[in-house]
């Protein structure tokens, strides 16, 4: 929800209007990095205050990642897989929310050509130690870009449940037509439509 439209909010804090979106970025932009750093750090001294206010709570992980258009000369940029403006500069940026709360826990950008996987592991483990300590990571939930077994065996050997969404390749399609034969003696069949696979 937009804190623009937030009326309730805005009759707390008692202010008429928020500034717009583009004024954040811009000051975001303006700040060194190490104010940025001080930013993120207030931000998990807050969640921390915040979970000592409740019991201990399991919680869920939904993490996905998404491509920042760069327009103009900005620092970082590089062409790279850019589904809505092709041959544009951009960024990769990685986010991982409580999923119960909503709750922004990280996020990093990356160059515009690395993978979606791309270091991902390292930035899950980033996540895992901006955890509060009395919340206790149940599960992750993934988007296909963070498909890989790498991920998966890590997952398991902290026994972390986890959904990810699976790009249908040949060697998937594969398995499906394999257990639909399996199952034509019986009265259903496990995948009838392509879409029950988890195309995105």
């Amino acid at each position: 929800m937009c804190i623009r439209n937030e009326q309730g909010y805005a009759k707390i804090k008692g202010i008429g209007d928020f500034p717009e979106e583009t004024g954040f970025r811009r000051l975001l932009a303006a700040m060194q990095e190490n104010s940025l750093e001080e930013l993120r750090s207030i931000d998990q001294q807050l969640r921390e205050m915040r979970s000592k206010t409740v019991p201990p709570r399991e919680i869920w992980l939904d993490i996905d990642d998404t491509v920042i258009t760069l327009h103009g000369s900005q620092e970082g940029g590089t062409i790279g897989d850019n589904p809505r403006y092709h041959g544009r500069p951009s960024l990769k940026a990685k986010v991982a929310f409580i999923a119960e709360t909503a709750e922004l826990l990280n996020l990093k950008a990356y160059n515009g050509k690395i993978h979606s996987n791309g270091g991902f592991l390292n930035f899950f483990q980033d996540t895992e130690q901006r955890l509060p300590r009395n919340y206790v990571l149940k599960g992750v939930r993934l988007d296909k870009g963070f498909f890989d077994e790498k991920n998966f065996d890590y997952f398991e050997e902290r026994t972390y449940l986890y959904v990810c969404k699976a790009p249908l390749r040949g060697g998937l399609q594969k398995v499906i037509a394999y257990l639909n034969r399996l199952a034509t003696n019986s009265k259903h069949y496990f995948l009838k439509n392509p879409w029950q696979a988890g195309v995105g």
